[in-house]
């Protein structure tokens, strides 16, 4: 399963009223007897561009323990099962979103992400300069909220209890999961 959470700008809190923190804790409960939980918690958060670094990086990570702090208020999350991975500033996601997109900046944008890889402070300048300014208000408007984000990837493993021969199997329930570098 992979869930995202999203983040106002600035924040690292978790409204227990958000849509997409409530499906989380629901399927987390919902697993039930069939499966135990927890061979690997995967949090990956990040930031958007439009700060400075160091916030960004402070706040990616306040973000991914956030997530882990409100969902260890309703189910038991062993600690050794739990990666965080946090990203100051998200470049990577706001190049496959605008691959995915049909903003006219698209190839702007991607080129110079694509060309400036490592160089955060780079990318950011070429894309506040773009148009005036123009293209950076577009991309805070309609791209960045979404890179203001902790995603949740759960691992779980099915537990094996005696089965008898002679009653029918039961499917599995399985639920389609796109790898992380897909997710928005």
């Amino acid at each position: 399963m992979a869930y995202p959470i999203y983040f106002k700008v600035n924040k690292a809190e978790i409204s227990r009223k958000d849509p997409h923190f409530i499906d989380v804790v629901k399927s987390l409960k919902g697993l039930g007897k069939q499966f135990s939980l927890c061979k690997l918690i995967l949090i990956r958060s990040s930031s958007s561009p439009e700060g400075g670094y160091t916030l960004n990086e402070r706040l990616a990570h306040r973000r991914a323990r956030a997530l882990v702090d409100s969902l260890k208020r309703h189910i038991v999350i062993p600690d050794s099962t739990i990666e965080e991975r946090y990203m100051h500033e998200d470049y990577e996601g706001l190049r496959r979103m605008l691959l995915k997109s049909k903003a006219s900046y698209r190839d702007k944008v991607v080129g110079i992400i694509e060309s400036n890889r490592g160089d955060d402070k780079e990318i950011k300048r070429r894309l506040m300069e773009l148009e005036a300014g123009k293209i950076w208000k577009s991309l805070l408007r309609d791209f960045y909220p979404r890179l203001r984000a902790a995603r949740i990837l759960i691992f779980v493993t099915r537990n094996f209890e005696y089965v008898d021969l002679n009653v029918p199997k039961t499917p599995i329930p399985t639920i389609a999961v796109k790898p992380p570098e897909e997710w928005p």
